[in-house]
């Protein structure tokens, strides 16, 4: 019991307080765009470069990473590499479809001259600006000056030549690594039966790192065709597992001609292929 003579307790103070609970950081969630916001003026102490240098250093940027050396897995380097040639073309939609079908989160940076992302296993993947974006001060190819005869001589030597040869069928891998002869494999130029119409030259480029596959068929080939042409070079890609991309947006309907979707010459037809058991 207190009394007046008692010694009076402390006063408790009644602060306010804070938890010591921390919310998980969310992960941003960038899109292209924003991203292109973050990274503005990455390229203010980049190296003039041209069209073809430059080329030539994002493939070696990519050839040493697609290798593992770095770590990370192949087919994912892979489809970064596709997602990152469709941010430089603004094909932003396309990029980000990339990256789901990868399950590879958003592009993020934390740095002024790379982008980020990891896979579903924690592993972080750095790509370098000038893979991503192309710098203001790229600079032009000077015309070729020099041997403009054997230029010419080489571009109609390659010109007479059937596209076919340019493009390795998959099947001839499990042969030693050696070549089935083009008259023995059905070629993606073969024109399918009852197509009709002017001939197109593509290529169809793949998001699990198969190499390109130039194609030249009649622009009354629906897509349903064109996805069997994909499963003639490559069995292990049956027409219901691909999804085709044109210029950003997804191919929704298999009957639908080359011709309907505008295909012109020498454009990519993205091919997705979901990830999941062979």
């Amino acid at each position: 019991m207190g009394c007046a003579s008692s010694a009076p307790h402390e006063p408790q103070q009644h602060v306010p307080q804070r938890t010591t609970t921390r919310r998980p950081r969310e992960q941003t969630q960038r899109t292209p765009g924003s991203l292109a916001v973050v990274a503005l003026g990455w390229d203010k102490d980049f190296p003039a470069l041209t069209n073809s240098q430059l080329a030539t250093k994002r493939s070696e940027f990519w050839d040493t990473h697609s290798s593992g050396a770095y770590g990370g897995r192949p087919e994912l380097w892979a489809a970064l590499r596709l997602a990152c040639e469709a941010l430089q073309t603004s094909q932003d939609d396309t990029a980000i479809a990339i990256l789901e079908s990868a399950s590879l989160q958003p592009l993020d940076s934390e740095q002024a001259d790379q982008a980020f992302t990891y896979d579903e296993r924690g592993f972080k993947y750095c790509i370098p600006f000038y893979c991503v974006f192309n710098p203001s001060n790229l600079l032009r190819d000077p015309p070729p000056v020099a041997a403009a005869t054997s230029v010419a001589a080489a571009a109609a030597h390659n010109k007479s030549q059937p596209l076919q040869v340019q493009v390795a069928p998959l099947s001839a891998r499990g042969n030693g690594g050696v070549a089935a002869p083009a008259a023995e494999s059905k070629s993606p130029d073969a024109v399918v039966a009852g197509a009709s119409g002017k001939l197109v030259q593509f290529k169809v480029r793949f998001s699990n790192g198969l190499p390109d596959l130039a194609v030249q068929q009649p622009v009354g080939v629906n897509l349903a065709q064109v996805k069997a042409l994909i499963t003639t070079q490559h069995p292990s890609l049956p027409p219901e597992r691909v999804r085709l991309y044109y210029l950003g947006k997804l191919m929704a309907s298999n009957s639908w001609t080359l011709g309907d979707i505008g295909m012109r010459k020498e454009m990519v037809l993205q091919c997705f292929v979901p990830r999941g058991k062979e």
